[in-house]
């Protein structure tokens, strides 16, 4: 039996094919991880410019380096100042004599006149041994047997005899104020023998308080021994014999020809 039947019509071309809902749930869930994908790319990166930013900079002045020029001194004791090379100093080292290096050292030639037991006139000037209080030139000593001798007499004589052919070598230590410019006050030798340390032993002078330690060992040996002023009563005078001396003695009266020039002024130390 013939059957009546419509026929089913092609499908249009325009017409859309509908997607299943798991299809469409599956494209929400990508997007909304791609957004917050996104909005941790820009936090992320965000922190990573803070850090790497260069740190504020300061509204205080910073210090500002100037380059000087080499200073140029003035005067020669700044130049050998500022050249100067200090040695390092060993406190265990033993002592050495320094005093050269500080005074200037004088060496007057001969003829030496000895005024009493330490005033000498050399050159153009009178020098004291600082170190010894002298006898008065005209002193006349007492010893224990009641005798008398003319004690400054032989503290010159003494002096004199030295110095005969010698050199002898001063080392200024200063100039006395009260005195002229020419009466120098000095640590003198002859040889390398300290004078001081000849007439205070010889017991024709004593210790002066710049005398050292080998002075008063001289003035030991010489009490000891019963040399000079102290073979009987010594003298204790007042006052600094050579002083009085200096003034009653005219510098080069004691010279056969007095010197025809002016004293020079004495280097200063």
């Amino acid at each position: 039996m013939p059957t009546d039947s419509t026929p089913t019509p092609p499908p249009s071309p325009d017409a859309v094919e509908p997607r299943s809902g798991l299809s469409v749930s599956g494209a929400a869930v990508f997007a909304v991880l791609a957004i917050f994908a996104l909005v941790l790319y820009a936090v992320i990166s965000a922190r990573h410019d803070v850090a790497d930013a260069p740190p504020p900079r300061s509204t205080e002045a910073e210090p500002v380096t100037v380059a000087r020029a080499t200073p140029i001194f003035a005067s020669p004791a700044a130049r050998r100042l500022a050249t100067l090379r200090v040695e390092p100093l060993d406190p265990l080292a033993a002592p050495t004599d320094v005093e050269g290096r500080w005074w200037a050292r004088l060496s007057p030639p001969p003829p030496y006149d000895a005024i009493d037991s330490t005033l000498i006139d050399a050159g153009y000037r009178r020098y004291r041994l600082v170190e010894a209080v002298a006898l008065g030139r005209n002193d006349v000593c007492r010893r224990n047997d009641g005798s008398r001798f003319a004690c400054g007499l032989s503290g010159r004589a003494l002096l004199q005899n030295y110095l005969r052919g010698k050199q002898m070598v001063c080392d200024p230590l200063f100039v006395d104020v009260d005195r002229r410019r020419d009466f120098v006050s000095a640590r003198c030798r002859v040889d390398g023998r300290d004078l001081a340390t000849l007439v205070i032993e010889a017991g024709l002078a004593r210790p002066s308080p710049l005398a050292g330690a080998a002075h008063v060992a001289a003035m030991e040996r010489a009490r000891r021994d019963e040399r000079g002023i102290w073979s009987g009563p010594a003298p204790d005078p007042d006052t600094d014999p050579a002083l009085i001396d200096d003034a009653a003695v005219g510098f080069g009266s004691m010279r056969l020809s007095p010197p025809d020039l002016a004293p020079p002024d004495p280097p200063q130390p």
